[in-house]
């Protein structure tokens, strides 16, 4: 009983994520939920880009994409708050067909607290590119949180989606996971 009771917390203490992408662990609650304002000329629909975690489905036939300079999209995180981490926080996937890996996509123009920046995503799998994005680059401190990030027409990048790598609220289910994990450490303690 004892290590039935030690193997099943290793199996809780075992993180769960609702998909891969290109070596890439994310949470379902770590993609784009709403969008804000937007304006411009853009092809494909908005609502789109609100993450679902199957880009396999939405890739090509679902992006959203604009060579007008003018175009804008506020992505909103209403689930959770991006924050500043250590390294990148945000992964920008965009649909351009590459068939090397670390070929280099369409830019992709990004634009936070009126900081603009241009950054190239790289093929990482299927004809899915995918940018990294350190919140640094805006002048965000560390630590700090974001609701919404503001994407940029640009050279065509056709986007898919927008999640955060780093995540500032427990999910319901991390709670759930820690407590069950104090139930099993206290019905073991209790059997020792």
């Amino acid at each position: 009983m004892k290590k039935l009771t030690i193997l099943f917390l290793a199996f809780l203490m075992t993180p769960v994520f609702a998909i891969t992408i290109g070596g890439i662990y994310f949470d379902d609650l770590g993609f784009v939920d709403g969008i804000g304002a937007y304006g411009g000329t853009w092809s494909g629909t908005m609502s789109t880009l609100i993450g679902t975690g199957n880009l396999a489905n939405t890739a090509s036939a679902g992006s959203v994409n604009t060579t007008d300079q003018n175009a804008y999209a506020d992505l909103l995180f209403t689930n959770n708050l991006v924050y500043n981490g250590v390294g990148n926080d945000l992964a920008i996937f965009e649909w351009s067909g590459n068939t090397t890996p670390g070929t280099a996509g369409c830019l992709v123009r990004l634009q936070i607290n009126g900081v603009t920046n241009i950054y190239t995503p790289y093929w990482i799998e299927g004809g899915t590119n995918v940018a990294y994005i350190n919140l640094d680059d805006f002048g965000v401190a560390l630590g700090s949180y974001l609701t919404s990030v503001r994407i940029l027409g640009y050279t065509d990048p056709e986007y898919v989606a927008v999640t955060a790598l780093h995540i500032a609220i427990p999910e319901p289910s991390t709670l759930v996971l820690f407590g069950m994990i104090c139930l099993g450490l206290i019905t073991l303690r209790k059997k020792l």
